[in-house]
């Protein structure tokens, strides 16, 4: 009898840890109805010209796993042309929580952190012109745009943000114009290029830190995977290592 008893109590122990299995590991968070309305509000706001309006489509492309672990899609917008022309941060943390920050102009092309765990994002604008813009960030939803040293040597209307290098408490910037030709560095301390007038400091070459003394590091997708949906009405973020899947719309309606 003792002997069946254990038999059943092992085999019911057995079920419940593969239950518990299946179900992390099928966690699925979709998108609140909130924050589409958000999304919806924020692309009304915007110049989308010849546009389909029936059928506006959502960039999730730009993906990231953040240090601790939360999934951040910067969503873009379609605007101009239906070309992205800004972009909402959101967020999703361990136990399928959203939150999300304002729509933010321009492109994303650099998302970094640096030695005191705070966000760097680069983004430029694209409509007949290009011109880059800094913002800083702590939980990558709130961000405060950085102003960017003046006199600097522009090609007319087109100018890069190329790197953002953390080196010993100290920010160093480097643009490029057309063809990627630098155009030059500047510098100032990490507390300092947060106040509303930064000190930036022009650099003569043999002041330019090299790349490799460099604390900002970028942030990549992690364990994170993106994939269409056969059906091409969703998109699925999925993480083995977190056990579960976020789902959002393609399309905004």
């Amino acid at each position: 009898m003792l002997k069946n008893f254990g038999i059943v109590l092992i085999l019911l122990l057995e079920n419940f840890v593969f239950s518990t299995t299946c179900y992390a590991e099928t966690a699925s968070y979709t998108l609140p109805p909130a924050l589409q309305q958000q999304l919806k509000l924020a692309t009304e706001q915007l110049r989308k010209a010849e546009c389909d309006e029936a059928k506006l489509p959502l960039s999730s492309e730009l993906f990231y796993s953040l240090p601790t672990g939360e999934l951040l899609i910067l969503m873009g917008l379609p605007s101009y042309m239906c070309q992205i022309g800004s972009f909402m941060p959101m967020r999703v943390d361990r136990q399928g929580y959203w939150s999300w920050g304002d729509a933010i102009d321009g492109y994303p092309t650099l998302f970094l952190t640096d030695s005191t765990q705070g966000y760097w994002l680069v983004s430029h604008g694209e409509i007949e012109a290009v011109y880059p813009e800094l913002r800083h960030s702590r939980d990558g939803l709130h961000w405060q745009e950085i102003v960017l040293p003046e006199s600097r040597k522009i090609d007319c209307c087109f100018e890069w943000l190329k790197q953002v290098c953390e080196v010993d408490g100290k920010i160093q910037l480097q643009f490029s114009g057309m063809d990627d030709e630098v155009t030059g560095f500047w510098s100032t301390t990490l507390n300092d290029s947060l106040t509303s007038t930064p000190h930036w400091q022009k650099l003569e070459p043999e002041q330019v830190q090299p790349t490799t003394q460099c604390q900002t590091t970028p942030i990549n997708h992690g364990n994170w995977q993106r994939k269409l949906s056969e059906n091409g009405k969703t998109v699925r973020f999925q993480s083995k290592q977190q056990r579960s899947t976020v789902v959002i719309p393609y399309w905004l309606k």
